[in-house]
């Protein structure tokens, strides 16, 4: 529930990129070209952090790359909310996406490292779907807000509850687990008591190794040394574009391309004998 609360601030973000736009001053989104730019502003972002931020989870931690990400979102709100011109909003959100675009593959990340095998699959889908609450969230707050509030423009103010969103998602993740499954690659001694304080807080009193008290003196299996950030990274794409994983990689980006295109076209404008029973009877 705290990574699915942590991605709703995050889909809150995606759907600001659209709704902005009505409520933005009249100069600063005057052309279809500025429009679009805004609009894609976020997703640059993303595009830009998803590729070289995620592999810093693997060097630094899931856990402490959740709470770096969400430092930053934060922050890059609050400067967005008081952004005084069009072109510094721009860049304000291309900064932005560049967290978003770490924290949802981190989030994936995290989830399949921590849940259990039997309900993995639901628990993600639990995430997400209170992550993708947002969306009607956001919209129903940029339709019902008043344009001005305190002599502030609503726009600033959701950039504003997005931020104290992210704060509060802070403060609850810090009592998030490390992954034990990173531990184990990294610092395999702390996996142990990570993997203990885990199954104390299900209400386990041994590990399921059997081990009655797992400490450092404990004999592990071998585990690989983490190779370079930059020659692990490279490993992983090679394996991606590979012959055994080129047609998934290619379907997976497909689908994570056409997901944006849908979630910010605007609905075309209704035609001119719209088939409601107004207008048919007027036009009859």
């Amino acid at each position: 529930m705290i990574v699915g609360l942590g991605s709703f601030f995050n889909f809150f973000e995606v759907a600001l990129s659209s709704l902005l736009v009505p409520l933005l001053p009249g100069g600063w989104a005057s052309s279809t070209t500025d429009k679009s730019a805004l609009i894609g502003a976020t997703f640059a972002g993303e595009l830009l952090g998803a590729l070289p931020l995620s592999g810093l989870a693997d060097r630094f931690g899931r856990q402490r790359m959740f709470q770096i990400n969400l430092v930053a979102y934060a922050v890059l709100s609050v400067g967005a909310a008081f952004a005084p011109d069009a072109a510094t909003l721009f860049a304000l959100r291309v900064l932005l996406g560049i967290g978003l675009g770490a924290e949802l593959a981190l989030m994936d990340t995290y989830l399949t490292e921590l849940m259990p095998t039997p309900r993995r699959g639901r628990m993600l889908a639990t995430a997400y779907g209170l992550g993708m609450l947002a969306v009607p969230v956001a919209g129903l707050l940029a339709a019902k807000l008043p344009h001005s509030l305190g002599g502030v423009a609503s726009w600033r103010w959701l950039m504003a509850f997005a931020a104290c969103g992210a704060v509060i998602v802070w403060v609850l993740r810090r009592r998030l687990p490390a992954s034990p499954r990173w531990l184990a690659t990294h610092r395999p001694g702390d996996a142990l008591d990570a993997m203990t304080r885990i199954e104390a807080s299900a209400g386990h009193s041994a590990p399921a190794t059997g081990i009655e008290n797992p400490g450092r003196t404990v004999a592990l299996h071998p585990v690989s040394a983490p190779p370079s950030a930059t020659s692990g990274d490279h490993a992983v794409q090679l394996r991606l574009w590979g012959p055994q994983l080129r047609r998934r990689t290619l379907l997976v980006c497909a689908m994570e391309s056409l997901g944006p295109i849908a979630s910010t076209a605007s609905p075309p404008s209704p035609p001119s004998c719209c088939w409601t029973r107004g207008s048919l009877w007027s036009s009859r």
